[in-house]
């Protein structure tokens, strides 16, 4: 509890309304936002409804093909979640060798929920997810039932409080389902992971190659002679712009998905 004070929560939550707030500006798909399929007992069928926003920093996470997505798009890790991974830190809550470098942020309105799931085992552990500005429960075990209308049963039932920050690693972490039920009020959760290795690298490559034809456009439009660097940059090989990932994806820009393995 507490892991951060309430001056750091009005601060993070007045960051993330200003990042929704110009959610059309923000690269790729920095933003997104949840539909799901929910059960509709008294009319016998099913329908699909919109859920939380959500905003990716670092890395995508692609919640239809279950992958990290190196090659779609997203804004970096702003100064203010490194800031709160310092205190963290700090505090020895994480451990300074698994610092995150990538943040899902999931805002809730009331009757927003996310389904029992287990993270991508490709995410080294522990991740964390910090709650801010109401509490709320999170169910966690290896077997859940649905019980309807996007309610669970479970064994264990944790009362998140505004400001603390659950961690799971090992079998909680690897093996134990979680999933929140439907949030009584607005409410935010941040979920920090730190991408693989492979997910790093390719990544950094990525914004690499983004920064050459970013120089090579603006030489070509430039008036002045380019220097010998400039030119050497631009001829960079164009393999060395691209990394094969382990798995082929579609490309597909989509503005609504279905997190079926969403994560807190």
């Amino acid at each position: 509890r507490n892991i951060i004070t309430e001056e750091k929560e009005n601060e993070l939550i007045d960051w993330v309304s200003s990042a929704l707030n110009r959610k059309d500006e923000l690269q790729g798909a920095t933003y997104l936002q949840a539909t799901h399929t929910q059960e509709d007992y008294k009319a016998g069928r099913k329908r699909t409804v919109f859920g939380r926003q959500v905003l990716q920093f670092g890395s995508f996470y692609d919640y239809q093909n279950h992958i990290i997505d190196t090659e779609t798009p997203v804004e970096e890790m702003p100064p203010i979640l490194d800031r709160i991974i310092d205190i963290f830190i700090k505090q020895g809550a994480l451990p300074i060798e698994k610092r995150p470098d990538t943040c899902i942020i999931n805002v809730y309105q009331p009757g927003d929920t996310i389904p029992p799931h287990v993270d991508d085992l490709a995410y080294p552990r522990p991740f964390s997810t910090l709650s801010l500005s109401s509490p709320a429960s999170i169910l966690l075990g290896t077997s859940i039932q649905p019980i309807g209308n996007s309610r669970y049963r479970a064994p264990v039932k944790i009362d998140l409080a505004s400001r603390s920050l659950l961690v799971l690693q090992g079998i909680g972490g690897d093996k134990t389902k979680h999933c929140i039920p439907p949030c009584k009020e607005f409410r935010i959760s941040l979920t920090f992971r730190r991408m693989p290795d492979w997910a790093r690298r390719a990544c950094d490559l990525r914004k690499q190659s983004q920064r050459t034809d970013t120089l090579c456009i603006e030489t070509a439009l430039s008036t002045s002679p380019p220097s010998e660097d400039t030119i050497r940059e631009c001829q960079q090989p164009e393999q060395q712009q691209q990394i094969k990932t382990n798995k082929s994806k579609k490309k597909k820009k989509k503005k609504y998905y279905r997190p079926s393995t969403d994560a807190d």
